[in-house]
């Protein structure tokens, strides 16, 4: 675990596509991100907040905002910096989002089998919703609700 003070979250920029859309093909491959489709997802109101430790991208955020909720699309963050903040850090950013547009609560949706993201989340707060089978495995719906 790499221990450092804080990481730097900021939106996206242009410069930061290629980065994310890597990192989103090796922890969700079946999303075949590329730049462009992140720039086309911003197009489409979704937003992005990256973690930068010595100017390297270490992680991400990505949240989409719809009248009525806040839903958290998805989470990553390098193997190295795991444990070291980093996911707290992005996932105050979410919660941080939502609430200064209005929304009282924020969802995910997260493979049964990820255990280490569901105690993660349920560290932060988030409680078990809904149970959905998806091509044979279970996804669970966690949400939390947010004080505006």
């Amino acid at each position: 675990m790499t221990v450092f003070s804080h990481p730097l979250i900021r939106r996206i920029e242009v410069r930061d596509f290629k980065a994310v859309a890597e990192m989103t093909n090796r922890h969700f491959p079946h999303m075949n991100m590329t730049p462009s489709k992140i720039s086309e997802r911003l197009s489409k109101g979704f937003s992005y907040f990256v973690a930068v430790v010595d100017r390297i991208i270490v992680g991400f955020v990505d949240v989409k905002i719809t009248e009525k909720y806040a839903k958290l699309m998805g989470l990553a963050v390098e193997e190295k910096f795991r444990g070291s903040g980093v996911g707290s850090a992005l996932l105050d950013k979410a919660i941080e989002f939502a609430i200064a547009r209005g929304k009282n609560a924020i969802y995910l949706k997260v493979k049964q089998s990820n255990l280490p993201a569901i105690k993660v989340y349920e560290r932060r707060g988030y409680v078990f919703s809904k149970e959905l089978d998806k091509n044979g495995e279970s996804t669970y719906i966690l949400s939390r609700k947010l004080e505006t």
